[in-house]
């Protein structure tokens, strides 16, 4: 029988995030014979993406969670679970897969203390998790330093759809951080 996920995703295909760690690879997924459902939350309207209280109303819609029942994997990405979700995922026979494609645990210098306390959460979820997959050797270095399992699928770049107007323009490589509290200086 084919494996059933459920992704939580942190938003639908406008979300970088989702779009690069998610989307892009439904249509593998789907030929490789893996049913899933996605659930995709709107974090921003929260104010972040660690705001757990708010969260689950977004996540409990009736076909979320039968989908969620029905599943063997939950899969969740970027988001703050509550610390009874994984042993009852668990007591209900799931596996846990988080995926964290931002540096999410280091602190900031500004950060309150509602930030400090999401962080620990965060710590808890990374620990209690069956697998965290993480977008790069940096994040998976820390992460190993609380759970073993530990996979690292880079986060893809997205090229663009339209060519330089002149050959002659040169192309420019950037890299952008977001400022947000937990974010990487």
């Amino acid at each position: 029988m084919a494996e059933r996920v459920v992704f939580f995703s942190a938003g639908g295909w406008g979300n970088g995030s989702a779009r690069t760690r998610l989307y892009y690879y439904i249509e593998a997924l789907a030929a490789a014979g893996v049913n899933y459902h996605i659930a995709s939350y709107t974090y921003h309207r929260y104010g972040g993406a660690r705001s757990p209280s708010k969260l689950w109303l977004e996540l409990l819609p009736l076909w979320n969670v039968l989908a969620a029942l029905r599943a063997d994997v939950l899969w969740f990405q970027k988001f703050a679970l509550p610390s009874w979700a994984i042993p009852l995922a668990r007591l209900l026979g799931k596996r846990v897969v988080y995926d964290l494609d931002d540096a999410l645990y280091l602190p900031h210098p500004t950060e309150s203390a509602n930030a400090a306390r999401d962080r620990r959460q965060l710590l808890r979820i990374l620990r209690c998790a069956d697998q965290v997959v993480v977008s790069g050797a940096e994040i998976g270095e820390f992460v190993r330093s609380v759970n073993a399992s530990v996979e690292i699928v880079p986060t893809v770049v997205e090229r663009l759809a339209e060519s330089p107007s002149s050959p002659r323009t040169p192309s420019v490589i950037g890299w952008v951080v977001h400022g947000g509290a937990g974010a990487a200086r």
